[in-house]
């Protein structure tokens, strides 16, 4: 025989679980947020400031990320970067002169400093966004979880 159960108030979860899955997933992104701006390196600031949560604006302008997506196949938030750099810094690469035959920069220090000219430099990586995500989940999880079970309890 069948078991029926019978739960009250279903509408009313079923109404409110989009908002409050969107804002528990935003709860527990900020834990990966908050440690990729700490491991971000820093020279002015710049690339720890603009690490945001997707849907929140960015410092001076610029392409958003997506906000938090609630679907049938599962629940995602973008935590990134609007800056060109960005990518470059997380994973290295190399970067080329386009606008002139080489690229100028000056190195060293105190009255060792002197220009150098280069058709290219390569860059190591120094990941900040992976790390966080990586050495975080559980973290994240738990907010996830904690987060949603709260507002849940919530629903009158």
């Amino acid at each position: 025989m069948p078991m029926v159960v019978r739960m009250e108030g279903a509408a009313r979860l079923r109404g409110a679980l989009p908002q409050h899955t969107s804002s528990a997933l935003i709860a527990a992104a900020l834990i990966v947020q908050n440690d990729a701006k700490v491991r971000a390196p820093y020279l002015t600031g710049t690339l720890r400031r603009s690490i945001h949560i997707g849907g929140h604006s960015f410092q001076g302008g610029g392409t958003q990320l997506p906000g938090p997506q609630v679907s049938s196949s599962g629940v995602t938030v973008a935590v990134g970067t609007n800056l060109e750099y960005a990518a470059q810094v997380e994973f290295g690469g190399t970067i080329e002169a386009r606008n002139a035959p080489y690229l100028m920069f000056q190195v060293g220090a105190g009255t060792d400093r002197h220009w150098v000219r280069v058709r290219s430099v390569t860059q190591q990586g120094r990941p900040y966004l992976t790390p966080a995500l990586e050495n975080n989940q559980s973290a994240v999880l738990r907010e996830f979880s904690e987060t949603l079970a709260t507002l849940i309890e919530g629903i009158e």
